[in-house]
C-alpha cells in the first residue's frame, strides 16, 4: 500500500479503521482501554 501523496484526512481514516478492525491499538492521552469482542455496553 502506497501512502504517498494521500492527505492526512484520509491516513486518520485508515488509523481508525485499522483500530476498529484490531489491528492497530493507538494510545489516547497516554491511556488504552480494551474490551473483549463480545463485550457490550
Amino acid at each position: 500500500m502506497a501512502l504517498v501523496g494521500t492527505t492526512r484526512v484520509t491516513v486518520t481514516r485508515l488509523l481508525n479503521d485499522f483500530e476498529k478492525k484490531g489491528i492497530i491499538r493507538r494510545p489516547y492521552r497516554q491511556a488504552i482501554v480494551v474490551r473483549s469482542r463480545g463485550q457490550k455496553n
